[in-house]
């Protein structure tokens, strides 16, 4: 099994503010990303401290793998493509081939939108 370190990407990061500055609650259109995959959180905590907000859509993406059923082997099969919860958080951030990650988060209306883009998707 190869594990990879990730490498923050400034692109990704600018891409992602910009995302984030939508204020948008869902991802953006996958042709808008060129290529890279996206995890999206809005976190309902007034003036949020942004590393607490950052925190906090870790923690959400990650746990799906025990929240929303994903198996313990960690293979993306049909029944999970068929979900109506979207699990797809935390198979963003434990891709084996996702070597590289840039975030951003936004205020609008008291609430903290984070955004993280990695490549390849």
């Amino acid at each position: 099994m190869k594990i990879f370190l990730e490498i923050y990407d400034c692109a990704a990061e600018t891409a992602a503010m910009d995302y984030a500055s939508t204020c948008a609650l869902k991802k953006s259109p996958e042709k808008e990303r060129r290529g890279y995959g996206e995890n999206v959180f809005v976190y309902n905590v007034p003036n949020a401290v942004p590393a607490n907000a950052f925190k906090a859509a870790a923690k959400k993406w990650w746990d799906q793998i025990f929240l929303d059923g994903i198996n313990w082997e960690v293979k993306y099969i049909q029944s999970l493509k068929d979900k109506t919860i979207d699990q797809k958080g935390f198979t963003q951030m434990a891709w084996a081939n996702s070597i590289k990650i840039g975030c951003g988060i936004q205020t609008c209306d008291m609430k903290s939108f984070v955004v993280c883009r990695y490549s390849p998707a």
